[in-house]
């Protein structure tokens, strides 16, 4: 991180303001606001008895207009986490990729929202196994939109069945990586809370911390992939050939 330029954190910084503005103004559009509201000074609780009331206050305080735009929001977030995902990748392999490559995804929109639909079906299906075999499978299957990076030619299945080629003997370690950052998220969680407890309305400031650790945790989880490109040769840093 230190060595690129432009600076990840820059790009860390647009991914949150990014996701943080989605984040706010979903709640607006869909009138989920306002129906938590009611909730919250006993408009509903007490007056609905059936669950056509229910429904019929549901739909008062639901934007449908303001939820289709709330879908398409979300789904131009999961394309932008794929470029962000591909530029932690880039700047793993040494490059200097430019704070705009996180909207890189667009090129490849539908492919990069199939491939999640598909993927969190399998995972959903396993899960309903057991919570377990559903994490299992989330790490078997966590490097398929990496591989979709270095194979556009691929189809959505073609990445599964990569990632799951890959990650073979190598999902501990992986969850290990992971596991390594859980100090990162308690530092994290305690300032949100401190900040929620002396100002609510500031609670958003206690999330800054994710500008550096976003890229951080995605620059390592991309080195995890090119180490698993490279089997069991050691890894060396591209600006030191």
């Amino acid at each position: 991180m230190r060595d690129t330029k432009p600076s990840p954190l820059l790009t860390g910084l647009l991914y949150f303001v990014i996701t943080s503005i989605v984040s706010v103004l979903t709640p607006y559009l869909t009138g989920s606001s306002e129906l938590l509201e009611a909730i919250r000074t006993g408009q509903i609780i007490g007056n609905v008895d059936t669950f056509t009331e229910l429904f019929s206050v549901y739909n008062q305080h639901i934007n449908t207009g303001g939820m289709i735009l709330s879908f398409a929001l979300d789904l131009c977030i999961t394309v932008i986490g794929a470029g962000f995902t591909w530029y932690c990748l880039n700047v793993a392999r040494g490059g200097n990729p430019v704070v705009q490559s996180i909207f890189d995804g667009f090129g490849r929109f539908l492919k990069v929202i199939w491939l999640s639909i598909v993927t969190g079906f399998f995972v959903f299906v396993w899960s309903l196994l057991f919570v377990i075999p559903g994490i299992i499978a989330a790490y078997r299957y966590s490097q398929a939109i990496n591989v979709m990076y270095d194979h556009p030619e691929y189809g959505a299945l073609e990445c599964i069945r990569e990632s799951k080629k890959m990650m073979r003997g190598y999902k501990g370690s992986f969850f290990i990586l992971q596991l390594s950052f859980i100090g990162w998220y308690l530092l994290s969680a305690v300032i949100i809370t401190v900040i929620q407890i002396v100002s609510p309305n500031m609670s958003i400031i206690g999330s800054v911390l994710n500008i550096w650790l976003t890229p951080y945790m995605g620059i390592a989880s991309a080195l995890f992939y090119v180490q698993l490109q490279r089997g069991n040769q050691p890894y060396i840093n591209p600006r030191d050939l």
